[in-house]
C-alpha cells in the first residue's frame, strides 16, 4: 500500500514543501524526506503527531492538548533561536488540517547514534575507535552544554536523536521536549511524564521536582555508555516494563565491560560514572562541567608530554572533589602535569614524599580553605610554607578570603564557591592563572639556560 500523509498519497504537497517519501515511522512522529517547493532545497519534514494523540492525556481525562502543543512550540523555538553547530536547525513550524508539522534543516549522510551502535552490533561496521569516541562525545556534549546556557533541560536525550555525518561532525537532532531549568508551570506538568524510559534520569519516574540539567548529564552517560560498550550500563536485556526499567536503574549495578587494548580507557571510566550518579547532586551540574572534563581527558589521551609539573597542596576531603577536578582539567588544558601527594608513592614517609614532590615541580596550586573549623588547613599551609621557602611560584584559591593569614592576604588569590567550580567563567580563569604560571616557569628556565 502505498504511504500516505493527510490522506493524500505520495509524493504530495504540504504547505510549503513538496514531501517525497518516509524515512521512519513511529508511533509519536514519522520523518519524510521533502524539498521546498519554491526554492527547492532539501529538508527533513516531520509529521508530529502526539500532540493530538495526547489531548486527553491527564491523569484525571482533562484535556492537555494546549499545554503539550505550547510545549513542543517553546522547545521548537529554542531550537531555531539557538543557531549552534551542533543543533539541528528548525526552519518551520506549521500546522495543516489539525496536524503539527517541524520542519529541520537535512544533514545528508548522517546516522543516528542508535543506527551506528545496532550496525556495530551486527557486525556491519567496526566498532568506534577511542578517537572517535571522544570526538563524538564532545560533539554531543557541546551541544547540550548549549541547551544549558540557554537555560532549558533537554529532558530526552538519547542514541535516536543525535545524528553523527561521514566526517564526524555531530548535531543534536530533536530538542522536542526541551523544558526551561526549574519550571513547574502547567507546560511543563504536561511534560512531565513525556520521557524515553531508557535513558530517563531516576527522578524523571517521580511526580515532584523540576527539571534540571543533573537530567541531562544522566542521559548523556547512557547514551555514551552504549556508544563505547554495546549495551546499556544497568542491563543487557532490556526490561519490559517501565517499573521494571527503574527498578533496574535503581537497584542495579553499574559495571564495565573488560576493552582489550583500549589503555585509556581508565580514564573514560571515572567521567561515565560521574554522568550516571543516581544522586542528581553528585552528578555533573551541567554538560559544561562535563565538557570541560572531557577535553582534559582528550588530551591526556593524546599523549603530548608535559611543558610543566604542579603540585597541588588540598585537604582530600570529598567536599573538595569538585575543585580537584577543575584543577586537573585546567592543568591538562595547558600541558600541566598536575600532582596530588596521594597520587605520589616514591618515598615511605609522607613528609619526603611531599617535599620531593615539590622540589620536583615547577609551581605549587594551593587550596587554602578550611575543610573544618574557621581556618585553612594545617598541613596545606605547611606546605606552602615550604614551596615558597624554595621560591617556587604559588597559586592561592579559596573560597573563604577572610580565613586568610595576613601574610598570604598580599599575593594573588583566585576566589571561587561552590557553585562557580563547575562554571565555564570559573574554568577559563583558572587556565588564564595556570598558563601565566607556565610562561613565567619556562621563562625563568631559558633565562637560567642563558
Amino acid at each position: 500500500m502505498a504511504a500516505q500523509l493527510l490522506g493524500r498519497v505520495l509524493p504530495t504537497p504540504i504547505g510549503s514543501y513538496f514531501v517525497e517519501h518516509i524515512l521512519s515511522d513511529g508511533s509519536n512522529y514519522a520523518d519524510y524526506e521533502a524539498h521546498h517547493r519554491t526554492l527547492g532545497h532539501g529538508v527533513l519534514f516531520r509529521h508530529e503527531r502526539w500532540p493530538s494523540q495526547l489531548s486527553t492525556g491527564g491523569t484525571d481525562g482533562t484535556p492537555c492538548s494546549q499545554p503539550r502543543l505550547e510545549g513542543l512550540r517553546r522547545a521548537r523555538r529554542l531550537q531555531a533561536e539557538i543557531q549552534h553547530p551542533r543543533i539541528l536547525p528548525v526552519v518551520d513550524f506549521f500546522e495543516q488540517q489539525g496536524e503539527w508539522f517541524s520542519v529541520f534543516s537535512r544533514m545528508p549522510q548522517a546516522d543516528s547514534l542508535h543506527s551506528i551502535i545496532t550496525a556495530i552490533q551486527h557486525n556491519d561496521r567496526p566498532p568506534a575507535s577511542l578517537a572517535e569516541f571522544v570526538a563524538w562525545s564532545a560533539g554531543v556534549t557541546d551541544g547540550l552544554a548549549a541547551i544549558h546556557r540557554a537555560g532549558f533541560v533537554h529532558r530526552t536525550l538519547g542514541t535516536h536523536n543525535v545524528l553523527v555525518d561521514n566526517r564526524g561532525h555531530v548535531r543534536l537532532a530533536d530538542l522536542g521536549c526541551a523544558t526551561p531549568i526549574g519550571a513547574d508551570d502547567a507546560v511543563a506538568g504536561a511534560y512531565r511524564w513525556v520521557m524515553r524510559p531508557a535513558s530517563a534520569a531516576p527522578e524523571q519516574f517521580t511526580q515532584d521536582g523540576v527539571f534540571s540539567p543533573a537530567t541531562d548529564t544522566w542521559a548523556l552517560g547512557v547514551a555514551l555508555f552504549e556508544l563505547r560498550y554495546g549495551r546499556h550500563p544497568f542491563w543487557t536485556q532490556t526490561p519490559l516494563t517501565v517499573e521494571g526499567v527503574r527498578a533496574a536503574i535503581l537497584f542495579g549495578e553499574l559495571s564495565f565491560p573488560q576493552t582489550p587494548g583500549a589503555n585509556a580507557d581508565h580514564l573514560i571510566h571515572p567521567w561515565l560514572r560521574r554522568l550516571l550518579e543516581l544522586v542528581p547532586e553528585r552528578r555533573y551540574s551541567d554538560a559544561l562541567e562535563a565538557q570541560r572534563d572531557l577535553n582534559a581527558i582528550a588530551a591526556e589521551i593524546e599523549g603530548e608530554p608535559p611543558v610543566a609539573r604542579a603540585f597541588v597542596a588540598m585537604p582530600f576531603a570529598t567536599a573538595f572533589d569538585g575543585i580537584w577536578r577543575a584543577i586537573w582539567s585546567a592543568c591538562v588544558a595547558c600541558r600541566v602535569a598536575a600532582t596530588r601527594v596521594d597520587q605520589s608513592h616514591r618515598h615511605e614517609n609522607i613528609w619526603d614524599e611531599i617535599c620531593d614532590a615539590i622540589k620536583t615541580s615547577d609551581f605549587t596550586i594551593a587550596v587554602a580553605a578550611p575543610d573544618s573549623g574557621s581556618m585553612p588547613n594545617p598541613n596545606v599551609m605547611l606546605e606552602i610554607g615550604y614551596a615558597r621557602a624554595l621560591n617556587k611560584p604559588v597559586l592561592l584559591l579559596t573560597d573563604t578570603p577572610a580565613s586568610l593569614p595576613f601574610d598570604l592576604r598580599t599575593q594573588r588569590v583566585l576566589f571561587y564557591g561552590e557553585q562557580s567550580v563547575a562554571g565555564g567563567a570559573f574554568h577559563r580563569q583558572l587556565v588564564s592563572f595556570v598558563a601565566g604560571i607556565v610562561t613565567r616557569c619556562i621563562r625563568d628556565t631559558r633565562g637560567d639556560a642563558e
